[in-house]
């Protein structure tokens, strides 16, 4: 069991550090207002669980699509975060993300960064 949690734990730090790690980059990205499609958040077999929230936004009049992706070390509370995401308005619901258009020979890519807005 001990070993176990020191699995969950670890994996979460990782995710937590990454996470950080984005948000930071995308600081300075220009905003786009996007609309929460469904949010969820599975019971993971192993690791630490990951709640995702999936939205949609337009940017130069063409829609793409991301997941914010948080985790939790308690599936309970994974649970409850997406819970905030999904009821009666879910489609009404918003987000800021962040974008960042860089173009090379292949046309554009795009990174997106999410942070909820309440």
């Amino acid at each position: 069991m001990g070993g176990w949690f020191a699995d969950i734990f670890v994996e979460y730090l990782f995710r937590v550090f990454v996470r950080a790690v984005r948000l930071l980059r995308s600081r300075g990205w220009p905003v786009v207002v996007g609309t929460v499609l469904s949010a969820d958040c599975p019971h993971a077999s192993y690791g630490c669980t990951v709640a995702s929230v999936y939205y949609e936004y337009l940017v130069a009049d063409e829609k793409y699509g991301a997941a914010y992706e948080k985790p939790f070390i308690s599936h309970d509370s994974g649970v409850e975060f997406a819970a905030q995401f999904v009821n009666i308005e879910w489609a009404s619901q918003l987000l800021m993300s962040r974008v960042n258009r860089t173009f090379d020979a292949l046309g554009l890519h795009l990174s997106v960064s999410a942070s909820i807005r309440h």
